[in-house]
């Protein structure tokens, strides 16, 4: 007990309980401002096992300040990502543990809730024939990873989003 309430009585004390805040799911103003308004920036997941592609990829976007990022380690947490949240776009790697890129556009695109959200692949794979035909219609963009600019890529992301 502190020692005011000793020396100046019980009336003069007060318990004050503040309420908890959860913490905010990113760094910065942005994260402040979207859990105000989860609503106002458009949302984007970015399902890539590689933590500096990752990185990189967010900070690209968070450069321009107006979207929520999502973010999933792999495959299989960025499919459960994707159905709870129904972001307004993804960027997907193909070659992931757990389960693939492959296997979660199949998955997306069996799904009529997430069937129609536009999907940019971003992977450091040489894709054989047989793969770009798999992705063919599947899939919006198709960018290598180390070969495409800032510009280009946020060009790309603003026309696919709604």
């Amino acid at each position: 007990m502190p020692a005011e309430p000793s020396i100046l009585g019980d009336n003069w004390s007060r318990d004050i309980k503040f309420p908890t805040f959860e913490e905010t799911p990113q760094e910065g103003l942005l994260s402040a401002l979207t859990q105000v308004a989860p609503e106002r920036f458009p949302k984007i997941a970015i399902v890539e096992d590689t933590t500096e592609a990752r990185r990189l990829i967010r900070r690209i976007l968070q450069s321009q300040g107006n979207f929520t990022i999502l973010e999933a380690t792999n495959g299989r947490e960025g499919l459960e990502l994707i159905q709870r949240e129904l972001p307004d776009l993804i960027i997907l790697d193909l070659m992931m543990p757990e389960m693939d890129g492959f296997t979660v556009i199949e998955a997306l695109r069996a799904n009529p809730e997430t069937a129609v959200i536009p999907v940019i692949v971003a992977t450091a794979k040489e894709l054989t024939p047989d793969e770009k035909s798999r992705l063919s219609g599947q899939i919006q963009s198709l960018m290598q990873k180390g070969d495409f600019l800032n510009d280009e890529f946020l060009e790309e992301v603003k026309s696919l989003i709604k």
